[in-house]
């Protein structure tokens, strides 16, 4: 996952061989992509693919299909879907994929078992940057120092009239 704006982030989803060279006509292999509650994605693109729905916020999916016919050597790759998206919140989320052949496309896959691929998704939230002489407080705040108060977003120094020892007898 790559950030971009607060909040967002693309990734790449790609398509490699992990079994023989095969070759393949137009439009028979899909890759779903599970988005979970918690993302939205806005754009799934790449050259040759073909993604709807274009965007969806999750819980649910989408489906790209590849639509160029052509070979697929041994550990070769389809070129990649970049998908634009958004976390709302900062919980981790589970992102998963799956590659599949369209039935009737004449194509068999030998390992079904390699055809999905997952990871967790995190988003920390960047904590505030304090003007001085604010610090970070334990709590994530910026705070002003001891002998100041904060007003609306600045400290100001505090007059406290001075203490004086009792007069001695």
């Amino acid at each position: 996952s790559h950030e971009g704006p607060p909040g967002s982030h693309w990734f790449e989803l790609v398509v490699g061989n992990a079994g023989p060279a095969f070759t393949y006509p137009g439009g028979a292999i899909t890759v779903t992509d599970t988005v979970p509650a918690g993302l939205s994605v806005s754009s799934a693109t790449g050259t040759g693919w073909i993604c709807v729905p274009p965007a969806v916020t999750g819980p649910g999916s989408f489906t790209c299909t590849y639509n160029p016919s052509g070979s697929l050597p041994l550990s070769g790759t389809l070129p990649p879907i970049i998908v634009q998206s958004m976390m709302h919140g900062q919980r981790p989320v589970q992102q998963c994929a799956s590659v599949g052949v369209v039935a009737g496309s004449g194509l068999v896959d030998p390992d079904v078992a390699n055809n999905r691929s997952c990871v967790t998704v995190r988003t920390e939230l960047t904590p505030p940057v304090c003007p001085p002489p604010q610090f970070l407080d334990p709590a994530g705040h910026c705070a002003c120092p001891e002998n100041m108060e904060k007003r609306g977003n600045a400290c100001v120094v505090v007059h406290k009239p001075p203490v004086c020892p009792p007069p001695k007898v």
